[in-house]
């Protein structure tokens, strides 16, 4: 689920909990960002892989972006 404060949560019990991703999508953005670059921002769009349905694309604000299954 992405709020429309760009903050991602996952559940993988049909929704009876959740779990915020905010510290995993950092550290792994962190990993990508442009040398000096302090902050990854946050999620501004989420969706299905047009190529493959079985993918989630996550575009960031500030051009760094994820992808997962």
């Amino acid at each position: 689920m992405l709020t429309d404060q760009g903050t991602v949560y996952l559940s993988r019990d049909k929704g009876e909990s959740w779990r915020k991703l905010h510290a995993n999508m950092r550290e792994t953005g962190m990993g990508v960002a442009d040398e000096g670059q302090t902050d990854v921002g946050h999620i501004k769009r989420m969706y299905q892989s047009p190529v493959d349905s079985s993918l989630i694309v996550f575009i960031g604000s500030t051009g760094i972006n994820w992808i997962t299954e």
